[in-house]
């Protein structure tokens, strides 16, 4: 470590300039973390647990990352960068579809706030003009500089809203779809990777026309990484909560949710009982017995 020496070409890096990261052991992952908040650090990742690690990010006030790495400690996990902490199932009729998820999940919906009430994650229902599709809220560590770095890569903004989940920011992307970044609340903890029981949501599928595109931009925002899927042009979103999938070369721009239930076969007849279409009978997969 050494002061900037411009005589000799020797500077540091501009704010999310540098590609290097610099991994250094330590005790303790949250002491260390909080000292380097303390004195001026910016928190790219709060601590997480991985590869039997507990590690964060950091990007000093000079402009260097580097990456804590301590023992395990199996505290809470904090809701992370890139993480959906709130979606909205957006329709053209809120209260037929909250009747119709009340009958096959289990959803009571209040329809002054447009929101289920017995899930553990957030899940609200409103009536919008347009195709259907899921509306998803990612959390940021920093929300000015992930508005930023959606306009520059293309996108575009809203204003700052308050919500009880934090501080929120519409957005569109380059191809015109929906969706939010907000700054969660502290404590927040991290969604379930699939889901923590009936009715919660499991998994989500960006079906879209140009996974290239979508892939560079979203990697830019929530800098998510992917690596190829089981289909063509399929791509899974690594580490993410929930699970995530990208579905290329698809004739149009949707998200699509995966709901866990009990019983996937009894969920199938309800949404038929209910006026439901059933795309794909339940079959077992990889992952366990699904159906759309």
């Amino acid at each position: 470590l050494a002061d900037e020496y411009p005589e000799l070409g020797l500077k540091a890096p501009e704010a999310q300039a540098t590609s290097v990261s610099l991994m250094l052991h330590v005790a303790d992952t949250d002491q260390t973390l909080e000292r380097a908040r303390q004195h001026g650090a910016v928190v790219q990742r709060e601590p997480y647990e991985n590869y039997g690690a507990r590690a964060a990010t950091i990007i000093d006030p000079f402009g260097h990352r580097w990456m804590l790495s301590g023992p395990v400690t199996g505290a809470a996990i904090q809701i992370q960068h890139g993480d959906v902490g709130y979606v909205s199932v957006w329709t053209p009729d809120a209260d037929r579809a909250a009747a119709f998820y009340g009958h096959v999940l289990g959803w009571t919906y209040d329809p002054q706030t447009h929101q289920v009430t017995n899930t553990h994650e957030h899940i609200g229902i409103y009536s919008v003009s347009g195709p259907p599709t899921l509306f998803c809220c990612y959390a940021v560590d920093d929300l000015d500089g992930a508005a930023q770095s959606i306009v520059d890569g293309g996108g575009t903004v809203d204003e700052v809203e308050e919500f009880d989940f934090g501080t929120l920011r519409g957005a569109t992307d380059p191809q015109g779809a929906s969706f939010g970044i907000f700054r969660p609340n502290p404590g927040r903890p991290r969604p379930a990777i699939n889901g923590t029981g009936p009715g919660e949501l499991s998994y989500i599928t960006y079906e879209v026309p140009d996974s290239a595109a979508f892939r560079a931009f979203y990697s830019r925002v929530l800098f998510w990484t992917f690596q190829p899927g089981r289909i063509v042009d399929g791509w899974q979103v690594d580490q993410t909560h929930p699970m995530a999938g990208v579905a290329g070369s698809s004739p149009q721009r949707v998200t699509v949710p995966m709901w866990t239930v009990d019983d996937v076969d009894a969920a199938v007849a309800r949404v038929r009982q209910a006026g439901g279409t059933v795309i794909d009978e339940p079959s077992q997969q990889p992952y366990g017995k699904s159906a759309q």
